[in-house]
């Protein structure tokens, strides 16, 4: 439900329209017990919108009577706050179509967007260009991998750490051929170990940070030793964490690619969500999908264009750098619209609170006894714990409106007893806490 506010003399106004003396005789007929009687926890200078949204969620629908379940899972998509102005300016009927706007004399709004995008993009990763944009984080990562395949032949290092679906995307793009050079590398403490890693012949190397344990991986060592054989690197990260964190170009890294679900998209069952590429200026004409350019016309004025693309991308397949060139412009829309209205110090904010916020879950489970995994790693806003019965724990927390993470064994991977839990802004010590008690509870029952 939107809400539109309004003044005193909007209201009194309106209530002399339908005959009515006060709001109290509007909402009479609401049942008393429905109606909330206590003040506001704003202050009252008023308060943010995400805390005015706190409030009214606390009050009437995070409650077991509704069936509101508390998420605590991640693994790639994540659930995070959106400012409504998001959800106003993508709702304009004009940003509603997937159409690639080849003419830019009917397309400037459109362009411009999407050139807006790839600029903050770039600032956020630290790269030089940005293309406009893929499917997603895994499909972007495959492009990514095949691009560096193109101009360089070689084995592709790829630290097993990676989210395990965008090892099998990688896997997929690469065949049965191309997918024997790959080199995984060993696992150390949750974390890639390239002790292993004594090709001399590297065509690129992967990594992702934080990886898929929510740990916050040593990029730059990485970088060093793939630089060293001769490759480039590709970094994989989630982009909320650049608030904090160094960006993938300070580490090293020659590409940046990713998820930017986290940048104002919704959680939506999974999808469909945003497929970022960065680069630096080197492989400005050799990354696959849309950059949107600025120019001028013939007039002098400020013009935006879709530039630096062959003919044959579009009309000779066979010739394509690539064809998975879908225009994700409406989800890249989202994401400028995020990163702008937040800003720089709002980023940050909301990339200390995540990390802060999984800080306290992490102190808290072990103060109840939790086994943490790998806990001596720097993390993010994600960790892994091992339970006793994870399908019972499961189902234990399910009964308490829970939904504690993703169990580890059903993303294939060899712990049959470990949870991936998330924490983000969205949550609040106190629903922090209670998921800890029911942890802790848990425990002590077995």
């Amino acid at each position: 439900m939107k809400y539109y506010p309004h003044t005193e003399k909007d209201i009194k106004k309106m209530l002399e329209a339908i005959d009515i003396a006060s709001l109290e005789e509007l909402f009479s007929e609401i049942p008393k017990d429905l109606l909330l009687n206590e003040k506001s926890t704003c202050d009252s200078d008023g308060c943010s919108e995400y805390e005015l949204s706190s409030v009214m969620k606390n009050e009437y629908f995070r409650s077991p009577e509704n069936g509101y379940k508390l998420l605590f899972a991640g693994a790639g998509c994540y659930e995070h706050f959106i400012p409504s102005v998001v959800n106003h300016i993508v709702s304009r009927p004009e940003f509603y179509t997937a159409y690639t706007p080849y003419q830019p004399e009917a397309s400037q709004g459109t362009l411009q967007s999407i050139f807006e995008y790839q600029s903050l993009m770039c600032e956020l990763t630290g790269m030089w260009v940005s293309n406009a944009s893929h499917y997603d984080g895994a499909t972007a990562l495959g492009e990514a991998v095949l691009m560096m395949l193109r101009q360089k032949d070689g084995v592709v290092v790829v630290s097993s750490t990676m989210h395990p679906r965008y090892k099998q995307v990688l896997m997929t793009y690469l065949g049965k051929k191309l997918t024997s050079r790959i080199v995984w590398t060993d696992i150390d403490n949750g974390a890639a170990s390239i002790k292993n890693i004594n090709n001399e012949k590297v065509s690129c190397g992967v990594i992702g940070s934080p990886n898929f344990f929510g740990i916050i991986e040593d990029v730059s060592a990485f970088s060093n030793m793939i630089h060293e054989k001769g490759g480039n690197v590709i970094m994989v990260s989630n982009p909320l964490s650049f608030g904090i964190l160094e960006s993938p170009a300070s580490l090293g890294a020659d590409v940046a690619v990713g998820e930017a679900q986290p940048l104002g998209l919704p959680m939506c069952c999974g999808g469909e969500t945003l497929g970022y590429f960065c680069a630096k200026k080197s492989f400005l004409r050799k990354i696959p999908g849309r950059i949107a350019g600025m120019a001028k016309d013939k007039q002098g004025k400020r013009g935006f264009v879709l530039t630096l693309q062959t003919r044959e991308q579009h009309i000779r397949r066979e010739k394509a750098t690539s064809n998975i060139c879908s225009n994700q412009a409406h989800n890249a829309l989202r994401t400028a619209c995020y990163l702008s209205y937040v800003g720089k110090e709002g980023l940050v904010n909301i990339a200390k609170r995540n990390a802060k916020n999984a800080l306290h879950l992490f102190n808290r489970l072990k103060e109840k006894g939790v086994e943490i995994l790998f806990p001596d790693n720097p993390f993010f806003n994600e960790f892994c714990f091992n339970i006793p019965e994870v399908d019972k724990f499961f189902e234990y927390c399910s009964k308490k409106n829970i939904i504690p993470g993703v169990k580890l064994k059903d993303m294939g991977l060899d712990y049959p007893n470990s949870v991936l839990t998330c924490v983000t802004e969205t949550k609040n010590v106190d629903e922090i806490d209670f998921f800890a008690e029911v942890v802790g509870d848990y425990l002590n029952e077995k």
